[in-house]
């Protein structure tokens, strides 16, 4: 499926990772070529079955545009981490680099600055734990910071600011196979022109970009957790 369906609400998962009644194959496959001829840029979902490229690893042919930076809305800065500001230069050193799978969410900025919620945590790492990927393969790169981190004597902090330039340069510097993306929130901060909907992913910057629900969403309906497992599994091919 390209895009998302009309009417759908945002977050809400396709009928093939779904346990509601689904449409036949047949009509499940006519609307997605109909929705993919009608998208720029073009992009994929995720098969409910996988095929022989999945299997292997590779990214299906067909519906799926690499982006190079001359099609970037927002671009890399060219400068090196340690001129990046102090609490994006604290950031990064705990990054694991290269890592082959990115995770990433506008409120992570809250979490690794001394604001975690214990919800968010306990629910990420259930979706990671369900996919069985190789130790140590996993990193968690923010799009934002507080300018101020909450501290001992306040957990307030500051209010989050998004940082694309830098989220960017990051990503290129961890060298992922693939990026999670949590919200479109986070995903309009690097990438606004992109217009990837939840349970779609396409190429971009050397790597596959996932878009999901945004995970407080996802902690309010927590019956769609299945449903986002179920994709990420389909489009996630990398296991311990």
């Amino acid at each position: 499926m390209s895009g998302q369906q009309s009417g759908q609400a945002y977050g809400q998962p396709p009928a093939q990772y779904s346990s509601q009644a689904q449409p036949s194959h047949a009509q499940a496959y006519a609307a997605r070529q109909k929705a993919a001829q009608n998208q720029a840029p073009r992009t994929q979902s995720a098969p409910a079955q996988g095929g022989q490229a999945a299997a292997r690893g590779q990214q299906p042919a067909g519906n799926v545009r690499a982006m190079g930076t001359s099609g970037l809305a927002v671009h890399p800065t060219s400068q090196p981490p340690e001129q990046w500001p102090a609490q994006w230069q604290a950031m990064w050193g705990k990054v694991k680099s290269p890592s082959a799978v990115v995770w990433t969410y506008w409120s992570l900025g809250d979490d690794l600055s001394g604001r975690a919620n214990a919800e968010r945590g306990a629910l990420l790492r259930k979706i990671i734990g369900s996919l069985q990927l190789p130790a140590g393969s996993s990193a968690f790169w923010p799009v934002s910071l507080p300018e101020v981190a909450a501290t001992a004597e306040s957990d307030a902090g500051s209010e989050l600011i998004a940082a694309p330039e830098i989220f960017l340069a990051g990503l290129r510097r961890v060298r992922p196979r693939y990026c999670i993306t949590f919200g479109s929130k986070a995903l309009r901060t690097f990438a606004p022109d992109l217009g990837l909907a939840p349970y779609t992913f396409t190429q971009f910057l050397g790597h596959r970009l996932i878009a999901l629900p945004d995970i407080d969403i996802l902690l309010k309906n927590q019956g769609t957790v299945p449903a986002v497992i179920a994709f990420l599994k389909t489009a996630v091919t990398l296991r311990g």
